[in-house]
């Protein structure tokens, strides 16, 4: 049991299946706004159901895209207020695939208890973009109670949230 879910471990494979697939469990509907590299995919797979957006949406077009969603990874800096989170019930984080918060209103996101979480910036190269984006999907699978830092996300940005998730000392 793990953060409340059962949970089957990801990297054994049986008959193709992995994570909450194997456990029989329903995986999160996530939004991804960009190409991610296969590791990163192959990451969120095992715990989320992802539907990749790879072209610029406006806030409105990615706010429909949002509902029934329980989380969004995104690079592009959209303004996310109360506006934007309004009935969006489901979302339960928000990971940048960048540095920082721009465009988050992270008193907003914390009132609705919404996770945000961000990357460092390691820098240009293929083999960094591929660490920040692994680190993203790690990340977001920590905001759920999954994987090996589960419940403890290191890159949280709204630390309000550390008590809501049991990070607090």
């Amino acid at each position: 049991m793990i953060g409340g879910c059962l949970y089957a471990p990801g990297p054994g494979r049986m008959n193709g299946q992995t994570g909450l697939r194997l456990a029989g469990l329903r995986r999160h509907p996530i939004l991804v706004c960009g190409a991610l590299e296969a590791s990163a995919l192959e990451h969120l797979g095992r715990f989320f159901e992802p539907e990749i957006l790879t072209s610029t949406l406006e806030a409105g077009q990615l706010r429909e895209r949002l509902i029934g969603k329980a989380a969004l990874v995104i690079e592009q800096v959209v303004p996310i207020d109360d506006a934007f989170l309004e009935g969006l019930r489901w979302l339960r984080s928000i990971c940048r695939l960048a540095p920082g918060s721009t465009g988050i209103d992270l008193d907003a996101c914390t009132r609705r208890g919404i996770l945000v979480t961000d990357v460092p910036s390691l820098s240009d190269h293929a083999a960094a973009r591929t660490r920040m984006q692994t680190i993203a999907a790690e990340n977001l699978a920590a905001t759920f109670g999954f994987g090996r830092i589960g419940g403890h996300p290191p890159n949280l940005v709204n630390l309000e949230m550390r008590c809501l998730i049991g990070c607090c000392a």
